[in-house]
């Protein structure tokens, strides 16, 4: 009996931990539903190189930390010759670019957020492949998603939008990439939701409370006469 108890806690607690997040995939930047943003541009003018990693602030002053494999990343704006980022985004939008690496970029919040997401298109022309992926603040993966997209020149905001959103404040990083990291590319103005929805604890703390709580109520049924 106390064997069976055992194992009736547990499974039950996993539940309620693997029941804690439901996250999206959100294709269209209004259904994001964003009320803070990153604008690239205050880290210089187009052409400035940036460190790697770098520190930035949203617009609401959420610290994060800008990282990818190699070397500095870049500015650039969205325009219309070479001198400038002649791809899909909407014309003038300020962009961070991986400087002709490889790779994924990581951006990781100082305090979890509800929602991320940016349009992202490579340096080479034509279809590929853009992954976003959500981490709690236990690195945990809370979801991977992909679309097709086609980079072009036209500068007509066709670029496309990879967005994650969560029914609790659990994420604490987001990762892009392209062709499964096989691509350079940019990204434009990330939006961001940090307001509303519940905090909820780590998956550790959760399993913790969920097997306590769970063992003291079971101790106290199975104790009686």
């Amino acid at each position: 009996m106390k064997g069976f108890r055992t194992l009736l806690v547990v499974t039950v607690a996993l539940a309620l931990v693997s029941g804690a997040h439901a996250l999206t995939f959100v294709t269209i930047r209004s259904a994001l539903g964003g009320n803070d943003y990153v604008d690239w541009g205050k880290l210089g003018s187009a052409h400035t190189v940036v460190r790697n990693p770098f520190t930035v602030t949203s617009n609401d002053g959420l610290s994060m930390s800008v990282s990818k494999p190699g070397g500095p990343f870049e500015r650039r704006d969205q325009g219309y010759d070479w001198n400038d980022w002649p791809g899909n985004f909407a014309p003038g939008d300020h962009l961070i670019w991986t400087r002709d690496e490889n790779g994924a970029m990581t951006i990781e919040f100082a305090d979890p957020v509800l929602g991320a997401g940016a349009q992202i298109q490579t340096d080479a022309y034509g279809s590929f492949t853009g992954t976003i992926e959500a981490y709690d603040s236990l690195n945990n993966l809370l979801g991977s998603f992909n679309r097709i997209g086609y980079s072009d020149a036209s500068s007509n905001n066709s670029a496309i939008f990879l967005g994650v959103l969560d029914n609790s404040r659990s994420i604490k990083k987001i990762v892009f990439m392209t062709d499964g990291g096989s691509q350079d590319f940019a990204i434009n103005r990330l939006d961001l939701v940090t307001q509303g929805g519940p905090v909820i604890p780590e998956p550790g703390t959760m399993l913790l409370m969920g097997i306590g709580g769970l063992a003291i109520g079971l101790g106290r049924r199975f104790g009686r006469k």
